[in-house]
């Protein structure tokens, strides 16, 4: 089963094996992510891809309900991935898309800090067949740099 169930009663030495053993590529994380180019923060659905798990600078894709900006777009719209309850087992409940026109930079300290206290911000893993999905689009990418790609083929 890809859904994550950690008790948040544990001890924080415990939480933090915890998160080093899921926190990878392909975890599926739910936190307030701050947006560079708009200032905005806003709680979002994303995916970590960058292969190494200890990177300090954690490199996630969005989930998004309705990307119609993309969608109308005759390149983004090859960026975007269907997703719903069927075809990720669950984590996502209602139907939408992984958005991977755009790498998202997280720092990964702030991650496990927030992990540390909620334990809920991790929710599971992509299933293979969705991540394969996910990873093809990103690798052959025209809008990924180069650096990001490497980061997230390295390990794979």
């Amino acid at each position: 089963m890809p859904l994550f169930n950690h008790s948040p009663n544990l001890h924080p030495d415990s939480l933090s094996i915890l998160f080093d053993r899921d926190f990878r590529q392909k975890t599926v994380c739910r936190k307030n992510i701050f947006f560079r180019k708009t200032g905005e923060q806003r709680i979002k659905i994303f995916i970590v891809v960058n292969a190494n798990p200890f990177d300090p600078e954690t490199l996630a894709v969005l989930a998004q309900s309705d990307p119609s900006y993309a969608l109308n777009h005759p390149v983004l719209k090859t960026h975007l991935i269907f997703t719903d309850s069927e075809n990720s087992d669950d984590i996502f409940r209602k139907p939408g898309y992984i958005d991977c026109t755009e790498i998202i930079p997280i720092p990964r300290a702030q991650i496990l800090s927030e992990f540390l206290t909620d334990t809920s911000i991790l929710v599971g893993a992509l299933p293979e067949p969705l991540w394969r999905e996910v990873y093809d689009t990103l690798i052959g990418s025209s809008l990924i740099e180069v650096e990001y790609q490497e980061r997230i083929y390295n390990g794979s």
